[in-house]
Order: C-alpha cells, then sequence, then structure tokens
C-alpha cells in the first residue's frame, strides 16, 4: 500500500517513491546467473578502525558522458559488496542496501541496473559502510577484514579503490546497553548518532570532499591466478533474492500523556515544538506490529538528544522477587493506560533541517520519539516509516462460518510477512536467526500462501552448508559465532526438503539431490545412536522440544537420557521421507535401507512404549509415573507408528484430557496434523486454535512465541493456521512432487462451511465446500488437464484426470 508523503520538507528522494528495488524501480537490484570477472578490490581507509564497530563514507564523483548516454543507461550495471553492511545511494536517491546476509562460503554481492538515475554529467555514487568487528550481530557472518568493493563496467574507472574518497565517520558509537531482555546478546548494540560529526550534504556532487583521503585496498575481491584450489577469505556469490520491498507508511496514532491526539503529520502537518528547556515524550502507534525504518524530519535543535524506543507492546513495570523492577506486557496490548519499554537508538541532533533512520530495519508496534531538555529550539516536523519485508505477495484466500477465522488468517499472514527479510527471522525484534523447527513452518507459509519457492530454498541451502563432521547441521543460520546443536530440529530439516520437493519436482531436482547427502548423514547420525531396544539413546546438545513444568530447558527427560518415543517417531518419520526422496528425486536402491529401519522400528516401538492401560504411548520404554503428552501421542500418529484401534484409544484424551502436557505453538503444528490423519478435526477448532483467539482477545496483531507470558510478540512459528486452512479445511496439497497432480482432501469436521483459493506452480486453484441438512456440496476448479486425487468424507478417492470444473454431492454419515 503506497502512502503520502507528508511534512515539510520535500519527500525522501527514491528510485520509486514507495519501493525501493522492487519490479518497477527506475533503478532496481537484479538477481544475475553468474560472476563478474572481478577486478576491483576491497577499499577501506588507511586506518582501519576496529576492533569494534567502525563506519566509513565512500564518494566517487564520475562522467556520466564517458559511461553511456541514451537508452544504454537502463542496462548500465555495477556489482557491489562489503564487509560488513553498505547502504548505497545514486545522485542522492538510494539504490538498496546489503550484502544479502550468508556464510564466508557464500558470501553474497548485489548487481545493479543504474537506469534513468544516472544522468549525463556529473554523478555521484556515495556508500555508508559500517564494518561490525567485534559488535557483529549474532545473525551476521563476516571476516575480521573491512572493505567496500564496487566494481563497474571495464573502463568506467568506478572499480574501488581506484577514484573513491573515504572518510572515517565518528558519528555512529555502538550502544550495547541491555534494555530489554536478552536482545542485546543477539543483535549486540544500537546506535548512538551525532549528526554533527557526520558532513552535511556529503551524498551529493556539489561537496566539497578535497580533504577526505583516497581510498586503500584490503585486497582483491576474488582470487585471481589461483591454481592450487585456494579460495579467498569471502567466496563471492550473487544475490539469490530479489531486494526487500519497502514501502512508506503513516503512523495510525500519535499518544500523549496516555492520550490519543490530534496527529500532527497528517494532511497538514504542523509539527511539535519543544522549547529551549522543555522535553518532550511522544508515542507513534504503527496499528500493527511492523517492520522497518522510521523516518524523522526535525529542524533546529543542534545538540539536542533524541531518544527512539522501539516497543512490540505496552505494558507496566512490577516488583520482581529479587527486588529489581520487571517489565511486564499488559494483557491488552495496546492499552494505553500502560506504557513502552524496549531497545532505543539515539541520536544528536546536528540543528538545520534533518531527516534521520536508522542504519537497518528494526521491528516494533510502538515507536517512542523522546526529545531531552536542551538549549535550543526544535521542531519535530514529520514522523513516518518505510515497512521493509521480503517482496513475497499473498496470492491466497480463505473464508470459513468461524467467525473468528478471517482474524487467524489475517495477522497469521501478517507474522509471516514481518517475519521474512534476508532470511526467515525466528523473531524480527530478539535474534533475527532462522531456526530450522521455525522455518520449516515460515517456509510452508511462502509456499501455500505466495507460491514463493526463492527463500525456503535459500535457507535450505543456508543450513546444507553448515554440514558437521557428526553429520548434523546447525540449528540456526547464519551465525557469526556459537554454533548452536538442537539434534531433532534436523530432522525437521529433512521434512523441509521433501516440503520444498514436492512443491518443486524435478524443476529444482538437482538442488533436491544435492541436499541428500545432509539427508544421510543426519539419519546416520540418529542410527549410530539406536539403542539395542530400538529407541534412539542420548543424542547431546539441546532438544528444546516446548515449554512444560516438567521440561527443563524445554528438553522433556526422555530425549535427555535416551529412550525417547516421541524422538524415535520423529526419527521413523524422517526416515520415510529420506525413502520417498531417495526414490523420487535420486536413486531407490539408496533409499532402501531407511525404509527397512523405518519398518523396523516401528515395530518395536509400537510394541514396547504402548501403555494399554493408559491408553497412550508412553514418553519412554522406561518411563510408568511420568505424564503423559499430546507431542508422543501426535508423534506417534505422524511416523505410522500408531494403528487404527491405538489412535481411537489416542483420540479419547488427545485434545480433551488436561493432564496431557499440552503442545504450544509450532508444535501445535504436528498436534494438528496427527489429528487430520486421525479424523478428528473437529477438534482443532474447538480445541487447538484457543490461544490463538485468546491472543486476538489480547489486541495482539502477530502470533507470539508462546502464550503468555511470552518473550516475543512476533513468532512466525505459530503462523501455520493458515497453512492449515488452505492445506487442511480446503485440503489442497501437491498430489506428486512439482504439482505433477493435486490432491484434494478436505477436513470439514468442525464448520458449517469454507472456501478459498491458492496458487500452485502449476495456477489456481479454488475450493469451496458446505454441510447442510446431512449434506456436503463440494466444488473446486483446477488447471484443465492437471490430474486430481479426490477424497471426500465417506465416499470412495477417485481420480479426475482432466482436471477443471469439479462438483459433488454427498450425504454425511
Amino acid at each position: 500500500m503506497a502512502t503520502k508523503t507528508t511534512g515539510a520538507q520535500a519527500p525522501i528522494p527514491h528510485a520509486e517513491n514507495t519501493v525501493i528495488g522492487g519490479a518497477n524501480s527506475r533503478s532496481s537490484l537484479m538477481v544475475p546467473g553468474g560472476q563478474p570477472n572481478w577486478t576491483a578490490h576491497y577499499a577501506w581507509s588507511r586506518e582501519r578502525g576496529g576492533p569494534g564497530l567502525t563506519v566509513c563514507l565512500f564518494r566517487l564523483v564520475f562522467d556520466g558522458h564517458e559511461v553511456a548516454d541514451g537508452d544504454a543507461l537502463a542496462a548500465y550495471i555495477i556489482h557491489v559488496t562489503a564487509d560488513s553492511r553498505y547502504r548505497l545511494w545514486l545522485n542522492g536517491a538510494p539504490l538498496g542496501f546489503g550484502p544479502a546476509k550468508g556464510s564466508l562460503a557464500r558470501y553474497h554481492f548485489e548487481t545493479y541496473t543504474l537506469g534513468a538515475l544516472l544522468r549525463p554529467g556529473k554523478n555521484i555514487l556515495a556508500a555508508e559502510v559500517r564494518f561490525f568487528g567485534e559488535n557483529s550481530p549474532v545473525s551476521e557472518v563476516h571476516s575480521p577484514v573491512p572493505g567496500f568493493v564496487v566494481q563497474g563496467p571495464s573502463g568506467a574507472g568506478m572499480d574501488t579503490p581506484g577514484n573513491w574518497k573515504v572518510l572515517r565517520s565518528q558519528a555512529v558509537t555502538p550502544d550495547r546497553t541491555a534494555y530489554i531482555e536478552n536482545a542485546h546478546q543477539f543483535l549486540d548494540h544500537m546506535d548512538r548518532e551525532d549528526l554533527r560529526l557526520t558532513p552535511r550534504g556529503w551524498r551529493e556532487v556539489e561537496f566539497e570532499d578535497a580533504a577526505w583521503e583516497s581510498a586503500q585496498s584490503t585486497g582483491p575481491a576474488a582470487a585471481v591466478g589461483a591454481i592450487w584450489g585456494v579460495k579467498p577469505m569471502r567466496n563471492l556469490t550473487p544475490r539469490d533474492i530479489p531486494a526487500l520491498l519497502e514501502e512508506r507508511r503513516d503512523f495510525q496514532r500519535v499518544i500523549r500523556d496516555h492520550r490519543v491526539i490530534e496527529n500532527p503529520f497528517g494532511e497538514t502537518p504542523r509539527g511539535i515544538e519543544v522549547a529551549p528547556g522543555q522535553s518532550l515524550r511522544v508515542l507513534l502507534d504503527a496499528g500493527q506490529y511492523m517492520t522497518g525504518f522510521p523516518e524523522l524530519a526535525f529542524s533546529g535543535g543542534e545538540g539536542r538528544e533524541v531518544r527512539v524506543l522501539y516497543a512490540e507492546a505496552l505494558g507496566r513495570w512490577v516488583a520482581a522477587p529479587d527486588g529489581k523492577r520487571k517489565w511486564l506486557k499488559s494483557g491488552v496490548r495496546d492499552d494505553l493506560a500502560n506504557e513502552p519499554h524496549g531497545y532505543r537508538d539515539t541520536v544528536i541532533l546536528g540543528g538545520g533541517e534533518t531527516r534521520w533512520e536508522p542504519f537497518y530495519w528494526r521491528a516494533f508496534r510502538f515507536i517512542e520519539i523522546e526529545i531531552l531538555a536542551g538549549g535550543a529550539l526544535v521542531t519535530l516536523q514529520n514522523a513516518q516509516y518505510r515497512l521493509c519485508v521480503y517482496p513475497q505477495k499473498a496470492s491466497a484466500a480463505f473464508a470459513s462460518s468461524d467467525a473468528r477465522s478471517e482474524q487467524i488468517w489475517t495477522v497469521s499472514q501478517h507474522t509471516y510477512r514481518i517475519g521474512a527479510h534476508e532470511i526467515y527471522d525466528d523473531s524480527p525484534y530478539f535474534e533475527q536467526l532462522s531456526y530450522i523447527a521455525d522455518t520449516r513452518l515460515e517456509a510452508l507459509g511462502s509456499m501455500y500462501l505466495c507460491n514463493e519457492t526463492r527463500l525456503p530454498r535459500r535457507t535450505l541451502q543456508l543450513f546444507l552448508d553448515t554440514l558437521r563432521a557428526d553429520g548434523l547441521i546447525d540449528a540456526r543460520v547464519p551465525c557469526q559465532y556459537g554454533r548452536q546443536t538442537i539434534p531433532y530440529f534436523c530432522l525437521h530439516w529433512i521434512l523441509m526438503v521433501e516440503d520444498y520437493w514436492k512443491w518443486v519436482g524435478d524443476a529444482d531436482g538437482g538442488f533436491v539431490r544435492d541436499c541428500m547427502m545432509a539427508v544421510d548423514t543426519i539419519l546416520l547420525f540418529f542410527r549410530r545412536r539406536l539403542r539395542p531396544d530400538g529407541f534412539v539413546g542420548v543424542t547431546g546438545g539441546w532438544n528444546m522440544v516446548d515449554v512444560a513444568d516438567e521440561w527443563p530447558n524445554g528438553e522433556p527427560p526422555s530425549v535427555t537420557q535416551g529412550g525417547s518415543t516421541y524422538l524415535t517417531c520423529l526419527f521413523v518419520e524422517a526416515l520415510r521421507a529420506a525413502n520417498r526422496l531417495h526414490g523420487q528425486a535420486g536413486l531407490p536402491a539408496d533409499g532402501l535401507r531407511w525404509l527397512v529401519l523405518a519398518d523396523q522400528l516401528q515395530k518395536k516401538i509400537a510394541a514396547a512404549a504402548w501403555d494399554e492401560a493408559a491408553g497412550l504411548f508412553r514418553e519412554s520404554v522406561d518411563s510408568r509415573g511420568d505424564r503423559f503428552s499430546q507431542h508422543t501421542q501426535a508423534g506417534a500418529i505422524n511416523a505410522g507408528v500408531a494403528d487404527a484401534r491405538q489412535m481411537g484409544r489416542i483420540l479419547e484424551r488427545l485434545c480433551s484430557d488436561a493432564a496431557l502436557i499440552q503442545t504450544n505453538s509450532m508444535q501445535s503444528f504436528y498436534l494438528t496434523r496427527a489429528l487430520a490423519a486421525a479424523q478428528a478435526f473437529d477438534q482443532w477448532h474447538g480445541v487447538v486454535l484457543q490461544p490463538w483467539r485468546e491472543a486476538l482477545d489480547k489486541h495482539l496483531t502477530t502470533w507470539p512465541e508462546y502464550p503468555d507470558p511470552t518473550r516475543s510478540d512476533s513468532h512466525a512459528w505459530a503462523a501455520w493456521p493458515a497453512v492449515v486452512y488452505i492445506s487442511g479445511v480446503l485440503g489442497i496439497q501437491p498430489g506428486a512432487p512439482g504439482w505433477a497432480s493435486v490432491k484434494l482432501a478436505p477436513q470439514v469436521g468442525g464448520l458449517d462451511w469454507a472456501e478459498g483459493e491458492m496458487l500452485s506452480p502449476r495456477g489456481k486453484i479454488d475450493v469451496s465446500w458446505r454441510k447442510k441438512n446431512g449434506r456436503l456440496d463440494f466444488a473446486a476448479h483446477v488447471p484443465d488437464g492437471l490430474p486430481v486425487d479426490l477424497t471426500l468424507p465417506g465416499a470412495k478417492p477417485e481420480r479426475i484426470e482432466a482436471g477443471g470444473k469439479i462438483e459433488r454431492r454427498l450425504t454425511l454419515r
């Protein structure tokens, strides 16, 4: 959604007013297919700085007449990267920022078409480059050597270091204050920026840079003439995803002294004046949890300190048992009787007309602007923000007889949207890391809701690149330090590979086959740890399954001590997935060993872990007094361990017995899959979705990490209900890899009617069904010629080879 630029100042120049680097941008980022012949070097100032955050400003003035003219401008490209991060402008208009997160083995560069922003006569490329060093966020993987690379057309004189000028900026210092919980452990720092120390107009052609030093080389961009197989420290790789979408938005409410005031940043902005000696606190409400760049415009106020605080919710301070104060989110997140709390950026104004935004996007629902008392008059002229997210376009729709399904659908879509940037962020406010169990569900959201496969593929690759000597992959990526081991997460990565294979099929079969080596080594890791009784033994690492009172750090004792029914069932499920992957994408013989093992373990679990008196599977073969869990029952059903009789017994207690350890957030997805397999989907609507309904009552606009008390108010591993609405309630799933056929198997329990659509790689598919007077009316439309396997409740499965329009009426039993 495009919004107006308001305020006394002219609009911030962009290649497009609302989208930077998007498909319609006059100056856009490309996703190239190959490598340039690297001639440029990394450039930096004479003094490298460090060991922590170091900032350099770069300028290159060049003559457009010597480069291109007329139509040739549109094809003019440059390749750019940096260690650690850059922001780039051409003639005052932002080109983009990068490099995209990755690893040293796959260190990305961006390719830009300069397009119509390149003009005859003098032009200027300008960049702010930050080397993180010891102040690196956990999710940023970089080298210990700073540098900035630009490579232009041959003979254009744009390669670094060349004619580039550089200034070591002293304006930004890292603020490592632990403002809120553990955010600083992952983000490392926020910014303290003194705008008095930034040369005014430094991105303009006319700026006088004679006092700036000439940029120095810190080494070639790529190895030149290497014949011994030695790769450079950073293995430059083309960016594999498009530019992030940036879209200018207005804040929905302005709040002072706990009251909503008339928005001073509306159609006729007046600004807010703060006289000398006075201070100001103003709270801006985005209306939804957002990720993006706040844009603040000031006039005057030289030397005045401005604090920009980012809050997920409003809350209150309470006394903790240790005597310290603790901030708690309010039950209703936007209750104005409460106050914001969170981490913050600090800005020292430089006077005159000033526009400020952070170097990197921030996560917030509320932003508090505090202008401290000072000696100069200052006016807050304008306050907006640019939404910043991965550019995946929602193409699915859903509605049903459940009055709250529309809200659940909408919040799920939005949670997915703001949880995706250059990677899937488990929490945009805290870690900003991809964890396997989180990203499997986020990738399903991308595929089912947006028919998006680039970000799921990139995520699989990031994990694949961490393959270790023990056969496992890292649990989180990209990760600068602290490689994390969560063994059971690796089994979910195998399931994620199969999700991707089902979606793309042979269109990307080569990549899926590349993943099979890690699939096998993960399974070998677990096979080596099987006990004589057929259950997985001690795996080490951290196996955080879910939050529960008797599970320290989220780990079931049966998992940490060995012999877990849950973990062994998950292993069986991954074995069967690997067998299918080998059979469909590779060589069937490679998968037979996993099929044989799965069959053997399935029989052992069913015989040894079943408790006939309880009608449930025990947590381990050794446990007798432990509390049963929903997790283990769902795992036994999903792995095919539970037979029909056992499933019937399990269903008697699965969702109705509060004595069972309950699934939360991510794990409830697997409970839902078990209910679908057991034909008990009415319990999903009636029981499993209740925490999501309670979150709506608290005015959450994204799904939290866990039910309250929760750390994060936005955690996309809880957005999966939208996927289930499409794949479960409507029953639309790929019937064969690459959507060579469609499976339609709607789950009609618990609702009177449902309808919706999604975009598959083969085209749009829509489904509707309605129950009335003991009948089910079903209708669907799939692309002509696309085979359909149709399974309706109580009816014999049928194959419809021609696709097209399908209508059925049947009597429900």
